[in-house]
């Protein structure tokens, strides 16, 4: 395997791997008990939480192609801010509102966030690697895994799934995120701005990319294949947050532990086999 040192990485790159961290933690902390605390303390139905839960991941099925395209058009602290702030205050959506269409309007700006987000973090960690982007993928690969062993035991600590304390860490995350994103990067005077925009693509070219970027998906069987199978791991996945979190509840004495504790089991499994099937 190739090997690196951690002290050749930029600041930028500790920032991104730091971010892609933090933000899974709380999402592993938080996300997999939102079924159930919806279940207590709304009278939604099944149905309708399911949809709840499932709306962000539509949308990002639906613009992930369009914003990693549309995002080239603006600089990487506007649309890190932006992609962070969404979500954050969606979060809050869901413990403040009461209403069904409020809370489906909150899943719509979460999964218009997570939507720009994800390939811009893809895409920041590779443009800040200083040519080590392979192994950079792999460690934050790692890290996701390793978040994600934590997050569901450290949200079953702090709450039975009744509780709206981990939905509230998990958006002052967020926050607390965009103001570091705003220190951190620099301020940047109007006539490096001008420069930066002259260098940009344009608005026409980024249609232009969009375009050529769906024929691809559309004219190759292979792009088809993937899209179709990340939409059914994605698919399985809802099902996995919302109608099996619910199936705990009832057949469990305990279920936000017994959903946490599977959860931890396949992550865990995943950080201890990683390194191995990489190596292989």
């Amino acid at each position: 395997m190739k090997k690196i040192s951690l002290t050749n990485l930029n600041k930028y790159t500790y920032f991104f791997l730091s971010t892609s961290f933090i933000i899974t933690f709380f999402r592993f902390l938080s996300m997999p008990f939102l079924t159930i605390f919806l279940s207590y303390t709304t009278y939604f139905s099944t149905a309708q939480i399911g949809l709840i839960i499932g709306i962000p991941g539509l949308i990002q099925l639906i613009l992930g192609v369009i914003a990693s395209n549309i995002i080239d058009y603006f600089s990487d602290k506007f649309s890190i801010i932006l992609s962070i702030l969404l979500p954050a205050c969606g979060m809050l959506g869901y413990i403040f509102f009461d209403s069904y269409v409020l809370m489906l309007f909150s899943s719509v700006v979460c999964g218009i966030g997570w939507s720009i987000y994800n390939p811009l973090l893809m895409s920041c960690l590779m443009r800040y690697s200083n040519g080590n982007s392979d192994i950079i993928i792999e460690i934050n690969y790692w890290i996701i895994n390793l978040s994600g062993a934590i997050g569901p035991l450290v949200g079953a600590l702090l709450s039975d799934g009744k509780s709206e304390f981990p939905f509230f860490l998990f958006s002052g995350a967020l926050f607390f995120l965009a103001i570091s994103t705003l220190i951190l990067f620099p301020y940047k005077r109007k006539k490096k701005l001008l420069e930066e925009k002259q260098d940009s693509p344009q608005l026409s070219a980024v249609i232009e990319n969009l375009k050529n970027d769906i024929l691809i998906l559309c004219k190759s069987k292979a792009s088809l294949f993937l899209f179709f199978s990340f939409f059914s791991i994605n698919f399985i996945e809802a099902q996995y947050n919302t109608n099996f979190a619910l199936h705990l509840t009832e057949v469990t004495k305990d279920g936000p532990n017994a959903l946490a504790s599977m959860m931890i089991a396949m992550t865990a499994t995943i950080l201890i086999l990683q390194p191995i099937s990489i190596k292989i």
